[in-house]
């Protein structure tokens, strides 16, 4: 499934240290039939971006399809 990330500002900063914005992506969970919001850090984002590049094999490469329905709902 291709989605969209998503920079988010951060409305509730408790603290000034705290970054001013997250990520927030959807994702389909086949298992439970429901999408699910995750919330990513930076640092976060940083540390998944990582680990893709780390398992080239285990990357899910959109079909064509899917490719097509993305450019028309973009």
């Amino acid at each position: 499934m291709i989605g969209v990330i998503e920079e988010t500002d951060n409305t509730e900063k408790r603290e000034e240290a705290e970054k001013s914005s997250y990520y927030r992506v959807v994702v389909f969970d086949k298992k439970r039939s429901i999408y699910s919001t995750l919330l990513l850090t930076h640092s976060d984002f940083q540390r998944v971006l990582t680990r893709g590049l780390k398992n080239p094999e285990d990357n899910v490469k959109p079909s064509w399809f899917q490719r097509l329905i993305h450019w028309f709902i973009r």
